[in-house]
């Protein structure tokens, strides 16, 4: 793991190893984006949304106890690329989630509100101020505030948006400089931050004071008794209702840096960015108690505290990411757990090269069986992690990305095991001279679904080496094949150009590799009932001899 920089609490404050009630779970794939913010509601439940940053993939939203168990994990899509970066809880008891989508199909992006209830249902979803792709925008949700009047306000560039509760869009307000920070305000008035200073408004968004800065401000928050928490580089600040200072607490005095923010009843707390130390303060700003745990290389995206839970979102920092939800009591507890598990070599069992009929002379496909050998470097039995891979061609789209989970592995301590994973291949390749060299990257990830001790030790490439194709049977040439519609709803028909070969069958993978569902095709045209499957994005693949064709479908 590479080292990083641990930031010193309160001397009298320790490591601390016990059994009080904490849970980790690793997450993959969530990619580069990982689980991106957290809340909690008033009956003390905790909801997270996270992205997997990459095409074709719906955004994650999951809900859970204290204890860390899960009762809800969702997956929404709403276009090609879904990233949601932030999630509140709301007065009239729902979530809203903000964030922005973009379609290669339609060549647009757009930001996206989410209205989501405690169930997991989507009560509204409304996009704002799309524009082609490519083209530089003012569509990202920087922040969204649900004001106390039931109205939700969100934040872009310079951009305000007014919705109702039910998802009707009010006003559009632009403002420059662009907000940074905003926060419900005395008298139900809008508090803004920007370059300037302090731009007060009122309910409906109309600008009825302005402050200039004295002292440069990075974040503002409406405590309960009236007045503001505020951040000056690492000073706490408490202003009053007409934004002059009462009290400030320079936290470098007792070795503490800012990183993000949250008010919880009697409370304020702050936590680093690396996701190493955390401080409770009263609404004076006086210090009640702080701790720090163990470095696991991981960053924080966002924290929530419900009584004695503070629960934490993050993702690791390095490429071959992961992401994670992990809680900690307040007074420091936390169980850690010793998974770790290396790459130690990868290989190739299978590699062929073919060309179909349809594609120019000098167009391929290739594929390939890749093989990984795994060392159990931790102290705790593996049964399972998660396979990772990239292509390094890059389309319009982005790359191709792989994940699958290997399972029933009972991995002592010391020991090692060689694994295969899917057939993985690429579509459209140019290859002008053969041999053909193709670098293939992979990692692991997840062991036990718990955050891997030691990331430096799990990445790997290596270059498959494609001889000349002539004596490859053209698998496809005779089989193409039409799935429609797509998007489904219920139904989904499969046809092809061709009589099928005997023994044909179909397969339904999620997006984490898991079987959904499998059958026979015994006609050349066949039609069947996917209406159990959650709306979402699968994997159909087409099996019958060496016939393996995989395409992607979308259940809305």
């Amino acid at each position: 793991m590479k080292p990083i920089a641990l930031l010193l609490c309160m001397l009298q404050l320790t490591y601390v190893f016990s059994q009080a009630p904490s849970f980790e779970k690793c997450y993959e794939p969530l990619y580069t984006s990982g689980f991106n913010s957290i809340t909690h509601d008033s009956s003390g439940y905790f909801y997270a949304v996270g992205s997997y940053g990459r095409a074709f993939d719906p955004f994650i939203f999951v809900k859970l106890d204290k204890s860390g168990n899960f009762l809800l994990e969702n997956y929404f899509y709403f276009n090609d690329i879904n990233n949601i970066r932030n999630i509140l809880y709301a007065p009239d008891g729902n979530l809203v989630a903000t964030g922005d989508i973009s379609g290669c199909d339609v060549g647009e992006s757009a930001g996206l509100v989410v209205k989501i209830s405690p169930t997991g249902n989507v009560l509204w979803a409304k996009t704002m101020n799309p524009i082609p792709l490519g083209v530089p925008g003012n569509n990202t949700p920087n922040s969204c505030i649900a004001l106390r009047n039931g109205n939700i306000l969100v934040v872009t560039d310079t951009i305000l948006s007014f919705f109702s509760e039910f998802g009707d869009s009010l006003q559009t307000i632009y403002m420059t400089p662009r907000p940074y920070s905003i926060t419900d305000g005395f008298n139900d008035n809008i508090v803004c931050l920007n370059q300037s200073g302090i731009v007060i408004l009122d309910s409906s968004g109309q600008q009825i004071n302005f402050i200039p800065n004295t002292i440069p401000i990075s974040s503002i928050k409406l405590l309960p008794d009236s007045s503001y928490l505020a951040t000056s580089g690492n000073s706490l600040l408490k202003i009053d209702s007409s934004f002059n200072l009462i009290t400030q607490n320079n936290l470098t005095t007792i070795n503490l840096s800012i990183g993000t923010s949250t008010l919880e009843p009697g409370k304020i707390w702050i936590g680093n960015s690396n996701a190493l130390c955390f401080a409770s303060f009263d609404y004076n700003l006086q210090l009640i108690d702080s701790f720090h745990v163990q470095p696991n290389g991981v960053g924080l995206s966002s924290y929530s505290v419900v009584d004695t839970t503070l629960m934490v979102v993050g993702a690791e920092y390095d490429r071959n990411s992961h992401s994670y939800i992990k809680s900690y009591s307040t007074s420091g507890n936390y169980t850690t757990y010793n998974t770790d598990l290396a790459l130690i070599n990868l290989s190739f069992d299978t590699l062929y090269v073919g060309h179909p009929a349809s594609l120019p002379p000098e167009v391929y496909t290739i594929n390939f069986v890749a093989r990984l050998t795994v060392q159990n470097t931790g102290v705790d039995t593996i049964h399972s992690f998660y396979a990772n891979a990239e292509s390094m061609l890059f389309g319009p789209c982005g790359n191709f990305g792989y994940v699958g989970l290997i399972e029933d592995l009972n991995l002592a301590p010391g020991q090692t095991t060689s694994v295969p994973i899917d057939t993985l291949g690429e579509y459209g390749i140019v290859i002008t001279n053969f041999p053909y060299v193709y670098e293939f990257c992979t990692w692991i990830s997840c062991p036990n679904f718990k955050v891997d001790q030691d990331h430096s030790n799990n990445y790997r490439c290596d270059s498959a080496i494609f001889l000349d194709p002539t004596t490859v049977q053209d698998i496809y040439s005779s089989y193409k094949l039409d799935i429609y519609p797509n998007p489904f709803d219920s139904k989904i028909s499969i046809r092809f150009s061709e009589p099928i070969l005997q023994n044909a069958t179909y397969e339904v993978y999620n997006l984490i590799g898991e079987l959904k569902l499998s059958g026979r095709l015994t006609d050349k045209e066949n039609t069947f009932d996917l209406s159990s499957l959650s709306s979402g994005v699968y994997y159909i693949t087409i099996l019958s001899g060496e016939l393996n064709i995989s395409r992607k479908i979308i259940k809305i």
